[in-house]
């Protein structure tokens, strides 16, 4: 497995709500920030308060 990319940082919380993506232990919002990023959901690094935000890291493929 390939280390984060580093070259950006993304935050989502704005663009998700603003793009009507679901909230908990969906991958959309991590898999949103890669889009927005280009950068394949592998390669990031996610940071989740919750079980559900690090589910939805986890089921995006991104690091936790």
């Amino acid at each position: 497995m390939k280390p984060p990319d580093t070259r950006a940082t993304s935050r989502t919380s704005g663009d998700a709500r603003a793009e009507k993506l679901p909230a908990g232990a969906a991958p959309d919002g991590c898999l949103h920030a890669a889009r927005l990023l280009d950068v394949d959901p592998g390669r990031c690094l996610a940071h989740g308060g919750t079980d559900a935000g690090i589910a939805a890291a986890a089921a995006a493929r991104a690091w936790t």
